[in-house]
């Protein structure tokens, strides 16, 4: 049949407010749409950068990492990576664990090749710590946390 041709069958439901199953023994989607009223619920919570890494670009890269007033881990990724996604884990936790005393940031090495290039990335994942503009540590590959909190208590020691 020419894709084209083909057309769903009446019985599909196609209102997005509707309650969708779909057929199976363990998949069940409700999509609803709701309106929430923020305005009700506004000073019970705040927003917070804190549930992990933020994203730096090339640029921002001068004012959110050389120019940070504390140290900064930069995590040097691509979306293709296996071990990135494993290092991208221990990061979320990092920065939660660090919040306040250290900045964590994300940049995609293959979105910014001349960041990962001026900063000697020839592999990923690699973890850079600076402080003061200044390049601490580099951890290329996955490894144990541990490796990871002492290049960040270094680096908060100094």
């Amino acid at each position: 049949m020419h894709r084209s041709a083909y057309r769903a069958p009446h019985s599909w439901p196609t209102n997005p407010r509707t309650l969708y199953h779909l057929t199976g023994s363990f998949l069940s989607v409700e999509v609803k749409r709701r309106r929430t009223n923020f305005s009700s619920i506004s000073g019970k919570f705040s927003c917070s950068l804190a549930n992990g890494p933020e994203v730096v670009t090339a640029c921002s890269w001068n004012e959110l990492v050389l120019s940070s007033d504390v140290p900064v881990v930069v995590e040097f990724w691509t979306s293709w990576c296996g071990p990135c996604k494993m290092v991208s884990h221990l990061m979320n936790e990092l920065a939660n664990d660090y919040s306040g005393r250290i900045r964590c940031f994300r940049i995609n090495a293959d979105d910014y090749p001349q960041v990962a290039a001026s900063n000697g990335v020839e592999r990923i994942p690699t973890i850079l710590v600076f402080k003061d503009a200044e390049k601490l540590e580099r951890i290329t590959g996955t490894l144990p946390k541990s490796v990871y909190v002492a290049a960040i208590q270094k680096s908060l020691s100094e």
